[in-house]
């Protein structure tokens, strides 16, 4: 692969004793030996032609079908090995922007605009790893063009995003507590009409029957 990705650091926790901490720096001395071998295997994957890729594709169990999908995009250089074993949509749609970006949100995490705390709090931004985005906040953070390209959207195009997602949530809030519904033993008056139920119109509507139904259309 042309593009230098990140190394992957040790995280900083707290609470742990010396032999822990040792012990966690061998783990992710381990996890990133296994993404080096990853990507080893990626580079032998594409040294194969096509042709017996395809083959071993055909072949081979159906429970392989992503993986090879997976390697072949790592071998090509368009997908980040880390997220190879990723699963979500989250993480898909992060697979789909340039190496660089995908690397950079792997690192820095993905910016997302949350509520503030407080009744009279405006906005703050959150850095979240793509594992942990909710499927609200992987609406709001991505976005699929028309023509299949992927975007992440800026704190602005989020803010814009979330205000518009607040006024229809609005909207469809008072358009339903202004629809006035009636539904009585003999019919449902909705929206200006009457509809009478099966009983009603075998037995026909009387007068007294009909005074109600005008005035739950007045009402």
């Amino acid at each position: 692969m042309s593009t230098q990705l990140s190394k992957i650091e040790v995280p900083e926790v707290s609470g742990l004793t010396a032999d822990q901490r040792g012990l966690l720096s061998e783990i992710m001395r381990d996890v990133q030996a296994s993404v080096n071998r990853l990507e080893a295997a990626a580079r032998k994957w594409m040294e194969l032609p096509p042709g017996a890729r395809k083959k071993i594709v055909e072949q081979t169990n159906a429970s392989y079908r992503d993986f090879w999908s997976r390697l072949e995009k790592v071998g090509a250089g368009v997908l980040h090995p880390q997220l190879a074993t990723v699963g979500g949509r989250a993480a898909q749609l992060l697979g789909k922007l340039p190496m660089e970006e995908q690397d950079r949100y792997l690192r820095d995490l993905i910016p997302v605009v949350v509520k503030g705390k407080g009744p009279r709090a405006g906005w703050d931004v959150r850095n979240i790893d793509v594992a942990d985005l909710s499927e609200e906040q992987r609406k709001q953070v991505f976005r699929v063009k028309n023509d299949g390209q992927v975007i992440v959207r800026d704190r602005e195009m989020q803010e814009a995003y979330l205000a518009d997602k607040m006024a229809r949530e609005i909207v469809e809030r008072t358009t339903v507590e202004h629809v006035n519904v009636v539904d009585r033993a003999g019919w449902v008056a909705r929206d200006g009409r009457v509809f009478p139920k099966p009983d009603l119109v075998k037995g026909g509507i009387t007068k007294k029957q009909l005074q109600k139904m005008i005035a739950d259309l007045e009402g």
